[in-house]
């Protein structure tokens, strides 16, 4: 039976996702640690939804939600972006900024004896790397441009609590923050993912074509209860590692994976609430939610 907190939450998704869509099933790679590029695709900017929230991604990951209409570039996440266009007829997507809205890119990098080869950009590349600050290993992932962790993160940042206080569900589904501590917790090279990156990560896995089996293909597929898991074809591995109330009661662990973004709700920082994503062991949708800030939610990475 879903908790109270389950019920309530119906009344704050904004956002229903759901999306399928096949994949080859690749070989694995070697492990090797993933690596940014020097391209202009990897520079920042300013990728405002048609839902609303914006953030600051790369280059690549906004164009991709613009041709499929469903973002605008813009000078900053204060900006709205125009209105669109009264003609029955959608217009073209915008080009990628000009070289006056964006930073140049980068200097020319170093000969090619110093600098590693990029890893391939094919969907379904993996491998581990070693968080420094605590030599923990983490599995990830890239699927489409992005690359995700393929873990929740369990870095004992202050604040941050096991579900039942248990050290063996920290090992299992990774360690529980509040949305403030959630935002610095990510090792060096990595950030909390965004509302934007979500978005993006749904597109690639065809959140446009509405389908009913998006969550399934995230879920892990063991670790769920009541035959919740899933299918895993992406290796993102989503695993149910509940929440903490905000009366400090423990709920949903094996039923209910819960994640942070970075984003606030309305882009308030005066608001109390933030955006997350939530997956039921018994649902096939990834939901949109906004929870209070001072909840505890697992945390998914994203490589810079």
């Amino acid at each position: 039976m879903k908790t109270n907190r389950f019920l309530s939450l119906a009344a704050f998704f904004a956002i229903a996702f759901t999306f399928s869509c096949s994949s080859d099933d690749p070989s694995p790679p070697p492990s090797v640690e993933p690596s940014s590029d020097s391209s202009g695709a990897n520079q920042q900017v300013f990728c405002k939804l048609n839902a609303g929230t914006c953030s600051q991604v790369s280059l690549s990951t906004c164009m991709e939600l613009v041709n499929a209409g469903v973002a605008q570039i813009v000078p900053n996440c204060n900006v709205e972006p125009p209105p669109p266009s009264s003609s029955s007829v959608a217009p073209p997507p915008p080009p990628p900024p000009s070289s006056s809205s964006i930073a140049p890119p980068p200097s020319p990098p170093p000969s090619s004896s110093s600098v590693a080869p990029p890893p391939p950009s094919s969907s379904g590349t993996s491998g581990t790397f070693t968080d420094t600050r605590d030599s923990k290993t983490y599995k990830w992932v890239k699927i489409g441009l992005q690359t995700w962790m393929a873990q929740n993160l369990n870095y004992n940042a202050s604040g941050s609590k096991c579900y039942n206080n248990s050290e063996a569900n920290c090992t299992k589904y990774g360690r529980l923050y509040n949305w403030t501590t959630a935002k610095s917790a990510c090792p060096s090279g990595w950030h909390l993912s965004n509302d934007v990156e979500w978005m993006a990560l749904e597109l690639c896995l065809g959140a446009l074509n509405c389908s009913s089996k998006n969550a399934t293909e995230l879920k892990a597929k063991n670790g769920w209860d009541d035959f919740g898991n899933g299918t895993d074809d992406y290796g993102f591995s989503a695993l149910p590692g509940g929440f903490i109330g905000m009366d400090g009661s423990f709920n949903g662990v094996g039923f209910s994976g819960n994640w942070w973004t970075s984003d606030q709700y309305g882009n308030n920082s005066d608001s109390n609430s933030a955006y997350g994503r939530t997956i039921f062991g018994d649902d096939e949708k990834i939901y949109m939610t906004s929870d209070n800030k001072g909840m505890l939610q697992s945390v998914r990475c994203v490589k810079d």
